[in-house]
């Protein structure tokens, strides 16, 4: 019932939505999850535009804007309830340098492909890690995670039963092989990642590693 309930917990549900979801098993939650992204996948992959720029993720200029924005938003941009894509995006964006694309805009409108690609989870790792190759390991285990990511990368958490797509940080810093995250919602900065989770809290999830270094 946990992973269930957390499979939901950073989704906008209506009451009426959440009495429909209850009346599905975890198996077809995963289904729904598989079919969505498929889909998602198929939808960025036929879109023809512009090849972005070659422009260098700027690491240090990331850190800064992380820094600068993980307690507070910036004005600039929307801020959602579940707002820890987004501020993963504008960390991309802002701080790294990286230019928007006809795939990845918050402007574009509310619902819009692009748009998903900036807030949604699923649609950000997505887009950013199949689409643009910026995927790197899968993480099983909380060492694992400790072992591969480094500063300015991004780690997108995946409940293994339900396969949602749960959550979205920043890699702020990495100090005698921990990981340092920082994040919106809840908001905090540079917080140690082992001093929030342990091997066992870990267990039932995937984290993969966006690296763009």
């Amino acid at each position: 019932m946990i992973k269930y309930y957390s499979a939901y917990a950073s989704v906008y549900r209506s009451t009426e939505d959440i009495k429909l979801e209850l009346d599905k098993t975890i198996n077809d939650i995963r289904n729904e999850n598989i079919q969505e992204e498929i889909q998602m996948k198929k939808e960025l992959l036929q879109i023809v535009g512009v090849e972005p720029a070659k422009v260098t993720y700027n690491v240090a200029g990331a850190q800064k804007y992380a820094a600068d924005y993980a307690m507070v938003n910036n004005y600039k941009y929307p801020e959602y309830g579940s707002d820890c894509t987004n501020y993963a995006s504008q960390i991309i964006h802002e701080g790294g340098g990286l230019p928007t694309t006809s795939q990845w805009n918050i402007w574009t409108g509310t619902g819009t492909l692009a748009w998903k690609s900036w807030v949604n989870v699923g649609a950000f790792c997505t887009y950013w890690g199949e689409v643009r190759g910026n995927i790197g390991n899968t993480c099983s285990t909380l060492a694992k995670v400790n072992q591969y990511a480094e500063p300015g990368d991004f780690l997108i958490w995946r409940n293994q039963s339900t396969l949602e797509y749960e959550h979205t940080q920043f890699v702020q810093s990495k100090t005698n092989g921990e990981v340092y995250c920082s994040q919106h919602s809840m908001p905090y900065y540079n917080k140690r990642l082992n001093s929030r989770y342990t091997e066992s809290s870990f267990k039932g999830n995937i984290v993969y590693q966006l690296d763009f270094t």
